[in-house]
């Protein structure tokens, strides 16, 4: 496991996971550790076994990616998001071809 042997840059690729990702989630998950002791929230933890341990880490995910879902609508090229209804566009470049192509 990762947490036994962190920097292992073997250990990462004969499990097909890249070793900066996983150094970057060890150091989130040291800065959220540290805020919930700074502001006294307990730290618990749901073991493998337990029937909860994966739905909880997709619902983590999912609620992740909730900020960033978007439809399309609008002006030609623009999506606005799910989240408070702001317009986004494409990158410029995508658009720019969006435009030659639909024209």
């Amino acid at each position: 496991m990762f947490a036994d042997q962190p920097h292992d840059k073997n250990w990462c690729w004969s499990n097909f996971i890249s070793q900066r990702a996983m150094l970057q989630a060890d150091n989130v998950r040291a800065q959220l550790q540290r805020q919930m002791e700074k502001f006294e929230i307990e730290l618990r933890s749901v073991s493998a076994d337990n029937p909860s341990f994966y739905s909880n880490i997709r619902m983590a995910l999912v609620s992740g990616y909730f900020m960033q879902v978007a439809y399309k609508g609008g002006e030609r090229g623009s999506y606005k998001t799910v989240k408070d209804n702001s317009v986004r566009w494409k990158e410029k470049a995508k658009r720019s071809l969006s435009d030659k192509v639909l024209s």
